[in-house]
């Protein structure tokens, strides 16, 4: 097996106390992914997409705008001959709940630049994130942010404790947006 050595950015919300007790209730609130080729025991997905990315929660859309400016100051972008560079942008963004004992399997998102995972509930005997190709693990606790490469396999082994919330979203290039 092929070990990579990508980058994980991690990063702590300094706010979170005042917002995620309501992005956790937003999550909630929304009617969960039930599509056929879940099993038993994965994680509820809780999609809160649509094509123009209109977030109705104003704390979503705040810790949402934080993760945009870090991962447009930090990550890799794609430069133009110019010296210019193509800004990145979230392109969809959903919560996951996990009771006791689901997981999520192993998995990437290819087709988009970087992926985050923001700990919105974060339960002592939470599961850890593990990125299978690297050995790589890591504890999230809430207000904690993980930005890495979309092409990266990663998953969720089974948790030890319920109200495990966390929110996931992609970025890609922006070709309309440069700096």
């Amino acid at each position: 097996m092929i070990r990579e050595n990508l980058e994980l950015y991690q990063y702590e919300y300094p706010f979170y106390d005042r917002v995620n007790s309501k992005i956790q209730t937003y999550i909630k609130s929304l009617d969960y992914n039930s599509a056929p080729h879940r099993t038993l025991g994965q994680s509820k997905i809780r999609w809160m997409k649509n094509s123009q990315l209109n977030i109705v929660s104003r704390e979503v859309g705040i810790v949402v705008n934080w993760i945009t400016e870090i991962v447009n100051r930090d990550c890799c972008r794609l430069n133009l001959g110019d010296g210019s560079r193509i800004k990145l942008k979230c392109s969809e963004i959903w919560g996951v709940d996990y009771d006791k004992g689901s997981h999520l399997g192993a998995h990437s998102h290819g087709g988009y630049a970087y992926t985050f995972s923001y700990g919105v509930s974060v339960p002592k005997r939470s599961s850890t994130l593990i990125f299978p190709t690297s050995g790589r693990r890591v504890k999230q606790k809430e207000g904690h942010l993980v930005v890495f490469d979309s092409r990266l396999k990663h998953r969720v082994p089974c948790n030890k404790d319920e109200g495990r919330c966390i929110l996931v979203g992609n970025f890609i290039y922006d070709h309309q947006s440069v700096d």
